[in-house]
């Protein structure tokens, strides 16, 4: 189950990114970076 959570996170956080990256007006900061990693590790390790 927990690789399916997991699994279920990478998507959101791609998708995530695919809007950073069509979004001309927005640029990476370290705010983004962080809210993605937030998504990526919402599990306990």
């Amino acid at each position: 189950m927990h690789e399916y959570e997991e699994m279920k996170a990478h998507d959101v956080a791609i998708q995530l990114i695919e809007a950073y990256a069509t979004d001309q007006n927005r640029s990476l900061t370290e705010s983004g970076v962080r809210k993605l990693n937030r998504i990526i590790l919402a599990g306990p390790f």
